[in-house]
């Protein structure tokens, strides 16, 4: 937006098709995660770093689509303060605080074990939970972004598609 006065006008639709491409991403990041955690705990053994992993991805997962399914079914409508709408809402710091653990810790923090010897394997996994922690928190932004700007009325949703 160049202005404070500018409007943008979007269809229902394309809205959907918005939140939905924000969402994929991260989606499909968080998927990716628990074929790991899979394969990690069959071949090893359960650990309490899995165990973390695991259930921040099944709450990120469901906090997330939720989130997007929320915004998608009621983009442009005013609604009254629900608890229900307030819970999906303050469900979006759960996928924010995950993809930023899995960013700062899994992640970077993870670059200390190259102080034992260097290891691509090392490298390999912190740059896939950067990238994939970064794709999440990036998701929650973009799409509270998209929330904000339409209970503003930046963004205005037009009913019909036409």
């Amino acid at each position: 937006m160049t202005t404070a006065d500018e409007v943008t006008f979007l269809s229902k639709s394309e809205v959907i098709k918005l939140v939905s491409r924000y969402t994929a991403k991260a989606l499909l990041g968080l998927l990716g995660i628990a074929i790991f955690i899979g394969v990690q705990i069959f071949r090893f053994s359960a650990t309490n770093r899995y165990y973390i992993l695991f259930l921040g991805t099944i709450l990120s997962f469901a906090a997330l689509a939720t989130y997007s399914i929320s915004l998608a079914k009621n983009a442009g409508k005013t609604t009254e303060g629900s608890l229900f709408q307030s819970l999906i809402v303050f469900g979006g710091f759960i996928p924010y605080i995950y993809g930023s653990y899995l960013v700062f810790y899994e992640g970077f923090w993870r670059l200390r074990y190259l102080a034992d010897g260097f290891s691509f394997t090392v490298i390999f996994y912190s740059f896939i939970f950067v990238v994939i922690g970064y794709s999440v928190v990036s998701a929650i932004y973009q799409i509270s972004e998209l929330d904000r700007a339409v209970s503003e009325n930046k963004v205005k949703i037009k009913e019909t598609d036409v």
